[in-house]
């Protein structure tokens, strides 16, 4: 069960109401009230029911004293590689709310014999062990944050009907493992596939936890835009036939070969050599003419549909074939 705690409900015990002032007379004195604790509580009480309606005896009251939550961040950003989620958000209450939980340290006091400190120590207030006692069970320290993700469904997973009704399903459990004392947090990524972050600010220490609302989601669907690394230290080495190239493989895990491009000593600009990509790391080229100088470099291509993603070209060699 959810209680939604709203302003009325926040009321505490009966409003007086100021008696009114008659004409000619001393005001009318109101009446003394008993001092009304710091901390406000609210009570549950579950009862069982029978199968005709009947109700049972009441179980044990749970007692939960109410406190002010910690606002949500303002906004929450998402910036992205081709392998990790970078999410950041500002602090609970902006920057007033960050120097209140991270109070700038005493300067320190210049050393003088003729002064001796003083030590002040306040009264007590009107049933100070009460509520005290009170007050500590509301949860104290420095804003810590939770984050939650929602992924959306696969769009090549079959449908899950096995999967519980909305108001069957559990609450999310936030991805961090502890809650963050820092305001940022790297994720794994998965492309084409929405995905939403928000954050929730959090007070306390585990079980006297209370945490804020749920800032704006930040919802966004990764797409793979990053090309592989241009291939590295290409060798051409002629014989007779030929022109053999080799080069070092890369490593990238949606790598989908590589193109071999080709071009005269004269010519700036190279043409595909290859017709589709290969997937070693070697060619050898056959369509040569004896004592001609060519010029070669390789682009490896990834798997990214529709239009894979081409990288820069390697660095050029050129090779006089026999």
């Amino acid at each position: 069960m959810l209680d939604a705690l709203t302003r009325e409900k926040l009321v505490q015990g009966r409003v007086e109401e100021a008696p009114p002032v008659r004409r000619g007379r001393a005001p009318l004195t109101p009446p003394v009230t008993a001092p009304q604790p710091d901390v406000l509580r609210r009570f549950y009480v579950a009862f069982a029911f029978s199968a005709r309606g009947r109700p049972g005896p009441p179980g044990t009251a749970a007692e939960f004293p109410l406190a002010d939550v910690p606002a949500p961040p303002a906004f929450v950003l998402t910036p992205y590689t081709e392998s990790q989620v970078f999410v950041e958000w500002p602090p609970s209450g902006g920057i007033l709310g960050y120097l209140f939980d991270h109070p700038l340290a005493p300067e320190d006091v210049p050393l003088d014999a003729s002064l001796e400190p003083v030590v002040t120590t306040p009264a007590p207030a009107p049933g100070g062990v009460a509520v005290a006692a009170a007050a500590s069970e509301i949860p104290a320290g420095p804003v810590r944050y939770n984050l939650y993700r929602e992924v959306g469904p696969d769009p090549l997973a079959p449908p899950d009907e096995t999967a519980p009704a909305p108001w069957n399903m559990k609450r999310p459990a936030p991805i961090n493992t502890v809650p963050l004392d820092v305001m940022t947090f790297v994720d794994s990524i998965e492309f084409d596939r929405e995905r939403c972050y928000v954050v929730r600010a959090v007070r306390g220490v585990a079980p006297n936890v209370i945490e804020g609302d749920a800032s704006e989601p930040a919802c966004f669907t990764p797409t793979d835009v990053f090309p592989p690394a241009p291939p590295a230290r290409l060798v051409a080495v002629a014989d007779e036939g030929g022109i053999s190239l080799i080069w070092e493989p890369n490593g990238e895990p949606d790598l989908a070969g590589y193109l071999v491009l080709r071009g005269e000593a004269s010519d700036a600009t190279l043409q595909p050599l290859t017709p589709t990509t290969i997937v070693e790391p070697r060619f050898r080229d056959t369509h040569t003419s004896s004592g001609k100088k060519y010029v070669y470099a390789v682009v490896a291509v990834d798997s990214h549909l529709p239009v894979p993603n081409v990288s820069a070209e390697s660095a050029r060699v050129e090779e006089t074939a026999r």
